[in-house]
């Protein structure tokens, strides 16, 4: 399942000195692909009581005519890039913050710590779900998706045994699995469509854990 790339950057020594050398490196003007908004970056600055010394917002070059706004700050022993929004108003998606976390990180990141000597973390952008919601939920989550009709969801009384068995079982196990999470992996993994069928499925994915744990909490 996609998920929002994370990138983190780490000084070996824990040097918060080296650190503040990196953004300063990266506001440097010798990227004019990039650029350094002083404006933006004090306002942030003010805004979560930090140094200017300690964030930046940098503007993109366009991409499929967009541009984004990338904001990096330091806390405590690593710097992390806290957001990425577009210029204009609304919702970049998944797909194209992670594509302008790309870009920032190989224009402006990667050099910039060639140069200074830090190390850079980032997240594979992909959260594999048996790992976030447990092996045995994961299976009977499987088996549900794999039979079912995506159009009647848990209508039919075998369909909805199944649902049944994966629903009890998430809640059993105290999963971590929403129904955001839920519809974006039939989506995305499973080829769903997103229609009025798969959104009832998600409120009764709500409902039922809801049921399920007044059932618990009053029985």
């Amino acid at each position: 399942m996609k998920t929002f790339k994370e990138l983190s950057i780490h000084d070996q020594k824990n040097d918060k000195k080296n650190l503040i050398r990196f953004l300063d490196f990266l506001k440097k003007p010798t990227n004019n692909k990039w650029t350094y908004r002083v404006d933006l970056s004090e306002d942030y600055a003010k805004n979560i009581f930090k140094s200017i010394s300690e964030v930046g917002c940098f503007e993109s070059p366009i991409l499929e005519e967009r541009r984004a706004l990338v904001w990096l700050v330091l806390w405590s022993k690593e710097i992390k890039i806290a957001n990425i929004v577009p210029t204009e108003t609304g919702s970049l998606g998944i797909d194209y913050y992670n594509r302008f976390l790309e870009l920032f990180n190989s224009e402006m990141i990667m050099p910039a710590a060639k140069e200074v000597g830090v190390d850079v973390l980032s997240t594979s952008g992909y959260e594999d779900m048996e790992t976030l919601i447990g092996t045995e939920t994961y299976r009977k989550l499987v088996t549900w998706a794999n039979t079912t009709n995506p159009n009647h969801g848990n209508g039919h009384p075998l369909d909805f045994e199944r649902w049944a068995a994966f629903l009890t079982t998430s809640f059993e196990h105290d999963s971590k699995l929403t129904a955001k999470m839920l519809e974006r992996w039939l989506i995305e993994d499973k080829d769903w469509e997103d229609n009025e069928a798969l959104q009832q499925l998600m409120a009764d994915y709500e409902y039922g854990l809801e049921l399920l744990e007044y059932y618990v909490n009053n029985r």
